[in-house]
């Protein structure tokens, strides 16, 4: 699976990741591995793609509301558990 990190400037055409306040609408087909803390975002949206949670270290996914349709929010596996506090 492709993925793109949350962190990378190229993920977001050259610009940095979404700030404080922010909507972030992710898809359609879009892969994006959450490889740091995010800013505080107003609304998460995931339309017919993926967030996959990196396995780094301890992260946040801040966000007032995460609406997901025929898409995934992914955090570890039945194989490969999540072990760090999210």
């Amino acid at each position: 699976m492709y993925v793109k990190l949350y962190s990378d400037y190229s993920t977001w055409g050259g610009y940095s990741p979404p700030l404080d306040g922010q909507n972030l609408t992710i898809g359609p087909h879009a892969n994006l591995l959450i490889d740091t803390t995010t800013a505080q975002l107003n609304q998460l949206t995931v339309l017919d793609s993926r967030i996959v949670v990196a396995e780094t270290a301890d992260l946040l996914i801040r966000a007032q509301a995460i609406s997901i349709t025929n898409g995934a929010l992914m955090i570890g596996t039945q194989s490969q558990p999540y072990t760090h506090r999210l």
